[in-house]
């Protein structure tokens, strides 16, 4: 069975995903509003936030990071 690739990240494990035929790249890409898998940096930069001077009134916040997968 194909992964759908609602939560894949453009990163090498799922560059091998696509080579390997478990999961199609335009597809992943195409079921998010967003046309495009999120990178590990976004990833990152969404994790250290919670962290950051900027958040410090946020508590016990779900941040979705699937390029508006669930939200469609």
């Amino acid at each position: 069975m194909r992964a759908q690739g609602s939560g894949a990240i453009g990163t090498p494990m799922v560059g091998d995903m696509t080579v390997e035929g478990e999961l199609d790249r335009a597809e992943a890409e195409g079921s998010r509003p967003v046309n495009r898998l999120g990178t590990a940096d976004e990833i990152a930069q969404a994790v250290l936030w919670p962290c950051s001077t900027g958040a410090t009134s946020v508590a016990g916040a779900a941040l979705p990071l699937d390029g508006g997968y669930v939200a469609r």
